[in-house]
């Protein structure tokens, strides 16, 4: 089997941070703090992923007149992109890489079963690493 047609499991951390959507906004901005992947996922009741909120989100609120409530406040929940837990390699690469629907490259995806509920992330870092004593005949990169 080609590498790039096999599975992502041995890339995705299962040590994800998530906030529920709910949760009081001081709850985010600690999870945030705490994330070592600058990132934190705001789920619903069953993990499903619900949004995700990063530093950027932290920022658009600092200059308003009505500070965040809940962790929904700060989150981004309109395009948010993952990828399924059964998905192949290339899929990743690809969706990381900005061939997604926002057509914006990732540094890190969340992982969700079929069910939409948060699994894991997969960080570029990480993937670099697990592909490092792989050979892939490619001509150009993936992992920029």
């Amino acid at each position: 089997m080609n590498v790039l047609q096999s599975g992502i499991s041995k890339f995705v951390a299962a040590d994800v941070p998530t906030v529920d959507l709910d949760a009081p906004v001081q709850a985010a901005v600690d999870a945030l703090k705490n994330s070592r992947y600058g990132a934190v996922y705001a789920v619903t009741e069953g993990r499903k992923l619900a949004g995700v909120i990063t530093s950027c989100d932290m920022i658009k609120f600092s200059a308003t007149d009505k500070p965040p409530q809940k962790a929904r406040d700060l989150a981004t929940t309109t395009k948010v992109v993952g990828i399924r837990q059964d998905a192949e390699l290339w899929q990743l690469l690809k969706i990381m890489n900005g061939e997604n629907s926002i057509n914006k490259r990732f540094d890190r995806i969340p992982v969700v079963n079929e069910r939409k509920e948060i699994v894991g992330v997969v960080d570029r870092q990480a993937l670099r690493a697990g592909l490092s004593d792989v050979q892939i005949p490619l001509s150009g990169s993936f992992l920029g």
